[in-house]
């Protein structure tokens, strides 16, 4: 997924809902414009392998661990320094 969320401003970002377990936790992680439609093909491939659990699920959360207040809200992006010279998109309720 890092690949896919490198970045030189907050408009080269968006936002990619990702299922992350059987009971329908999210994580919505900020991604590349261009990788956008990547990211969610691959995401919901692999919710799709997901077993039923009938786990209640909780909200979402971000990039940094907030999570949203009301469902289906977006969360800001911003194009961040990671530390390693490289800047990625990132969410935050």
């Amino acid at each position: 997924l890092e690949a896919f969320r490198t970045c030189k401003d907050p408009s080269d970002c968006t936002s990619v809902r990702l299922t992350t377990d059987c009971c329908g936790n999210a994580l919505v992680t900020g991604v590349r414009v261009d990788s956008a439609a990547s990211v969610k093909a691959c995401g919901q491939a692999r919710a799709d392998g997901f077993p039923k659990c009938g786990c209640p699920s909780g909200p979402a959360k971000s990039d940094v661990g907030t999570t949203e207040n009301t469902p289906g809200s977006v969360p800001e992006i911003t194009c961040t320094p990671n530390g390693t010279g490289v800047a990625v998109c990132t969410t935050k309720f």
